[in-house]
């Protein structure tokens, strides 16, 4: 595997990471206000 394969799996994991940690933030966002009505 060389450095730019790496870099480039690196920027898929993250922007994975960073898109699942966003949906389950609106996922809460939108239990919460269920709560609250």
């Amino acid at each position: 595997m060389n450095t730019i394969q790496y870099i480039f799996a690196n920027s898929i994991i993250k922007r994975v990471r960073v898109r699942a940690r966003l949906k389950t933030f609106s996922e809460i966002d939108s239990k919460s206000a269920k709560a609250d009505t």
